[in-house]
């Protein structure tokens, strides 16, 4: 195989596997945007509080925030909840090894003593992937013309 080969199977394997991942987001939406469950003010008040915060606007005023956030941070707590109801219904989980196994991956040859600190972050980005591709094996997708 040439290398003009090799580079066209990576790109359009590069393309399917982003292609998997916007249907995996969209389905998300559509399960959470479906959901009916209750939604704590107090997680969407701390969740527009950090979409403020990461914007890095100037003016920190609550409540211009809560006009502005109001719906995205809803939308985001929705999601949260929808992941940890699957999750938990359908008993997916990351262990620690799963994550310490991906995390050395990741590091490669830059191994350090301080990756443990990532072991939560890992875990928490490891089960949302299982859990979305739960939706995504178990969906009944169809495509319109």
């Amino acid at each position: 195989m040439c290398s003009s080969d090799l580079i066209r199977k990576k790109l359009k394997s590069v393309a399917e596997d982003k292609q998997r991942a916007d249907i995996k987001e969209q389905l998300l939406d559509m399960v959470s945007e479906n959901s009916k469950m209750p939604i704590p003010t107090g997680l969407v008040d701390k969740q527009i509080d950090y979409i403020g915060t990461r914007s890095g606007e100037k003016d920190t005023d609550k409540n211009k925030w809560k006009e502005k956030y109001s719906k995205e941070a809803t939308m985001d707590v929705k999601k949260m909840l929808v992941l940890e109801e699957i999750a938990e219904k359908e008993k997916i989980d990351v262990s620690e090894e799963e994550a310490k196994q991906k995390l050395q991956n990741l590091a490669g040859a830059n191994k350090t003593a301080k990756m443990d600190n990532y072991i939560e972050y890992i875990q928490r980005q490891m089960k949302r992937q299982k859990i979305l591709d739960f939706i995504y094996e178990n969906a009944k997708i169809s495509i319109e013309n």
